[in-house]
């Protein structure tokens, strides 16, 4: 049974209805939906009658007719900044699919407070493992990879999301290499970057981080390796396994059930938020700090791929903040 007391909106475009579909199926009986926004396509609007929501093409309208406690984003398409300025102001829990803004100038509290889904740190594989870095040691390496197809996360907002994450286990590289393979030319906007993104970065301790990336994947995978001198561990959205360096398990877990698909990533990350919305407070200092980081590593890392040639972070991060 919906909870009457968690309210929510759903702003949608075309592209995404199968998705909003998805997300609507696996939300309805947990919060009340109060109605779909969004691109006012036909898509669109059948998909509102089709559940007996409301429609509006008019977010302010929309949020006046029908005041939500949480606003989830699968289009920032006629979403201005002033709209989420006002949603900051009402405490509301906001959440997108894809990062507000690709400018490092740009991030600031209402940014950072629209929280991107699903993140990797939210995962039952993360969260299970506890403290992660407890029984490493000295972290050598770190192997990231975040693929899907494109109709789940955008390549950009992989790339944030698992810099965001990486950077809240180590510093930032001092330098990163990265390969873009993709059927369209190499964009200047971080926004529009699409295809097979291999990313390489060198830390000052004389560790690595590996990244791949897609959203051009056959099969959608999350999973992360961390190497470290005492130990190595694996996490996936559902499971961890810590070993010894000589292959003893020490500690593992798995999830009963099979992978999500990111629509339940989707759900169950902006659930989990609105029922509990303190669960992971961190403060909007911190917030603010890694997102400028993680953009300057995304930035870094486009630039690589446009030139051939290695990138440092910090320089990215001094010349735009």
């Amino acid at each position: 049974m919906a909870d009457s007391g968690i309210e929510l909106i759903i702003w949608t475009d075309a592209a995404r209805v199968t998705l909003a579909k998805q997300i609507i199926n696996q939300l309805k009986d947990r919060v009340t939906i109060l109605a779909v926004g969004g691109e006012r396509t036909a898509t669109v609007t059948d998909l509102a009658r089709d559940f007996d929501l409301p429609f509006d093409d008019d977010l302010r309208k929309i949020m006046v007719d029908h005041p939500p406690s949480g606003m989830l984003f699968l289009s920032m398409q006629q979403v201005s900044m002033r709209d989420l300025e006002t949603m900051a102001q009402a405490q509301m829990i906001v959440h997108t699919i894809v990062p507000v803004t690709s400018t490092i100038a740009n991030v600031s509290t209402t940014t950072v407070r629209c929280k991107l889904l699903p993140q990797f740190n939210q995962c039952n594989g993360w969260t299970q493992a506890a403290d992660p870095l407890e029984s490493l040691g000295k972290l050598d390496q770190i192997h990231f990879t975040s693929v899907g197809s494109l109709a789940d996360a955008s390549l950009f907002a992989r790339l944030v999301d698992s810099w965001e994450h990486i950077l809240s286990l180590i510093h930032m590289p001092t330098a990163v290499d990265a390969v873009l393979s993709s059927s369209k030319p190499i964009p200047e906007n971080l926004e529009k970057i699409t295809g097979h993104l291999s990313i390489q970065g060198r830390l000052a301790g004389g560790g690595c981080i590996q990244m791949l990336l897609s959203d051009h994947a056959a099969m959608s995978h999350r999973q992360m390796t961390l190497l470290g001198h005492d130990a190595q561990l694996i996490v996936t959205d559902t499971r961890y396994e810590l070993y010894q360096p000589d292959g003893t398990i020490i500690d593992q877990w798995a999830c009963e059930t099979q992978m999500p698909c990111f629509g339940e990533l989707v759900s169950d990350g902006c659930h989990a938020a609105l029922t509990n919305p303190y669960a992971q407070a961190i403060d909007d200092a911190t917030l603010i700090n890694r997102r400028q980081a993680a953009l300057g590593c995304a930035h870094a890392c486009l630039i690589s791929a446009r030139t051939g040639e290695p990138e440092t972070p910090a320089r990215i991060l001094e010349l735009q903040v």
